[in-house]
């Protein structure tokens, strides 16, 4: 009788501690964290940008993401968090092999622009869809 009690207790014990780790653990999203998906534009003196890179730097967390700009029109391949983001706004990288004629000038993006310290652009990612129309002006 003795064992079947302590048998019984230790079955007891373990229903209990793997309620309880189910308890504290959730349904697992508990901590996940809110994103959105983020496209727009960019646009410089009111023509659409050939091409670049758009930036997103959070202003709480400093972590956030890049995306080409072709055509005007960029689209992250990822979700950002929800939050408050600093923009910035880059020509693309200069290949070595290509001629200077068939790359498009880097001057047309102005260098407030380029930098997170200096960059006028913000924008507030929110839970789902986002689209930001941002407008360079020189």
């Amino acid at each position: 009788m003795r064992v079947l009690l302590d048998l019984l207790a230790g079955r007891l014990f373990v229903t209990g501690l793997c309620l309880i780790l189910i308890a504290a653990s959730g349904c697992g999203g508990g901590n996940s964290k809110k994103t959105g998906a983020v496209s727009g534009t960019v646009t410089v003196d009111g023509s659409p940008l050939a091409v670049g890179f758009v930036s997103f730097e959070d202003q709480t967390r400093g972590l956030g993401g890049s995306a080409t700009v072709n055509e005007g029109a960029y689209q992250f391949d990822s979700p950002l968090n929800v939050g408050n983001y600093k923009v910035c706004v880059q020509p693309p990288s200069r290949s070595p092999m290509a001629a200077p004629a068939t790359e498009p000038a880097a001057s047309v993006i102005p260098d407030r622009y380029r930098r997170f310290d200096s960059s006028t652009l913000t924008v507030t990612v929110v839970e789902g869809v986002n689209q930001f129309e941002l407008v360079l002006d020189k």
